[in-house]
């Protein structure tokens, strides 16, 4: 080091003992909770959504599988709210965007969601036949359908 500065290509982990990512995985694992998460500090009663997902990008840049998977599965999905998006932690009601975009990634690292279940879940891109509107066959449902009653649309 000169200067307080370390010199270009210098190996930053030179003095770090060799397991240390086994101590990073440790350190992790002290932070699961019984409801399959981690937790965002030692302090913290309950998994967060957010912070799995980092946890489980860690675990990755190291190399790791995320210990005991479907565990964390079954976490994601318990916060899963009705509208279909996630929340951060369990007490939460309403979801968030965060949270949801997180659970979303997580799920598909983890092989806990295929491509029709996404669409369904997370209101992925629909095919084009999907995504054609239905045939409205009765004068009620073109109504519906447009919004616009059979005199309103003979005006247009």
């Amino acid at each position: 080091m000169r200067d307080g500065h370390r010199p270009a290509g210098e190996d930053l982990l030179a003095d770090v003992p060799a397991d240390w990512p086994d101590d990073v995985v440790e350190r992790f694992e002290r932070l699961r909770r019984p409801d399959g998460g981690y937790a965002k500090s030692a302090e913290g009663a309950l998994g967060s959504t957010y912070h799995a997902f980092l946890v489980s990008l860690i675990y990755e840049l190291l190399g790791r599988e995320t210990p005991n998977s479907n565990a964390l599965i079954q976490f994601l999905y318990d916060q899963q709210r009705e509208d279909g998006g996630f929340v951060e932690i369990a007490p939460m009601k309403r979801s968030g965007t965060n949270p949801t975009a997180a659970a979303a990634a997580l799920l598909t690292k983890l092989g806990a969601i295929d491509d029709d279940e996404a669409r369904f879940q997370f209101g992925a891109a629909k095919s084009e036949a999907e995504a054609a509107p239905a045939k409205a066959d009765t004068p009620l449902e073109v109504e519906y359908a447009t919004g616009m009653s059979s005199s309103e649309r003979d005006h247009c």
